[in-house]
């Protein structure tokens, strides 16, 4: 994985989909025409529009929301939102990797809520954060054994022998890494044969806030519509309209400045891959793709300017899910 993806890096990603919730629930549906409006590109599978399951929190979990939005919205909504693709219960045992996890807060939700083994992995080691967190806002408030962490290493195989995992997600990751091709052979190595990897992407590059951002110049497609050189200028002459509920760790823990110069080099490193590249790689690793979900905006809203330059495709997808195999 990028070695951009620094202790900050997990922090960033998470406060992209805090920016990104409320999104209501789309019926799904099949083949290459899609439904009306959905665009599916170079995608050579049938595609759906993202769904997401309505979820009522408990009482217990409205006062964590409360509490702690961010720790609630990872921990919580995010978390289940795994174990509804891979199909995890209370009754399955299985051991389920987490890659790239940043803090750990998703895999502490995917382990609460299962009875998966969970290994969170990550080329950082933001995770050591999460016992005290963990005993600051749940009850109860230790880390389940069930849950363990281990640091890999950038540009290194991933820590654990041929088909160890009986499953894998990645939340926001993919789009940070150096090499996607070996990230995915490497999933794919670490995987029992038939098991699931639910691989998600927010913001796609090419997307209206693809840059990740948003949180400094809040403009669809800014940084496709104007000279990189530009648009960095404008980045740093920003100043803080972000509300206080909505700031992460890295606005709370360095000056502005510092949070700017962080942002931009981030920015940098995003690797631009599209779907159908994501998709294409995948299948080169060895994977089967069992199912693809789109998250678009109208193509209405679209810039003429940028047509004649990107794909409506690209420039409409926000978020891909993939539900991919590794064939038995």
């Amino acid at each position: 994985m990028s070695a951009a993806r620094g202790f900050w890096g997990h922090w960033l990603r998470a406060a992209w989909r805090l920016w990104q919730a409320g999104k209501g629930r789309r019926s799904a549906s099949r083949g290459r025409q899609g439904a009306a409006g959905l665009d599916p590109g170079l995608i050579d599978v049938p595609v759906h529009y993202l769904a997401r399951r309505p979820y009522e929190p408990t009482d217990a979990e409205r006062q964590l929301k409360a509490r702690d939005g961010w720790f609630y919205n990872h921990c919580v909504v995010a978390a289940r939102q795994v174990i509804d693709a891979l199909g995890l219960s209370t009754s399955a045992d299985a051991r389920v990797l987490d890659l790239g996890c940043g803090d750990g807060m998703m895999a502490l939700g995917v382990c609460r809520s299962s009875a998966a083994l969970v290994v969170g992995c990550d080329v950082t080691r933001a995770f050591d954060v999460l016992p005290a967190k963990a005993a600051e806002l749940l009850d109860p408030p230790a880390v389940p054994d069930r849950l363990q962490f281990v640091q890999s290493q950038v540009g290194q195989p991933l820590p654990f022998s041929d088909g160890s995992f009986d499953a894998a997600y990645s939340w926001s990751v993919f789009e940070h890494v150096d090499s996607v091709a070996q990230l995915m052979r490497e999933t794919l190595r670490i995987l029992r044969p038939g098991a699931c990897f639910f691989l998600q992407i927010e913001p796609l590059y090419h997307s209206p806030h693809g840059s990740h951002l948003r949180r400094l110049l809040d403009e669809p497609w800014a940084h496709l519509l104007h000279d990189e050189q530009d648009y960095l200028a404008r980045i740093a002459q920003a100043s803080s309209y972000v509300d206080d509920r909505e700031k992460d760790m890295l606005f709370h823990r360095n000056e502005f400045d510092a949070v700017k110069a962080y942002l931009m080099g981030e920015y940098r490193s995003l690797n631009r891959v599209r779907s159908h590249e994501l998709i294409a790689q995948a299948r080169a690793a060895g994977f089967t793709v069992e199912r693809c979900e789109l998250g678009q905006v109208p193509a209405a809203s679209l810039p003429p300017g940028l047509l004649g330059r990107y794909s409506a495709h690209d420039l409409r997808t926000n978020e891909i899910r993939l539900w991919l195999r590794r064939p038995a």
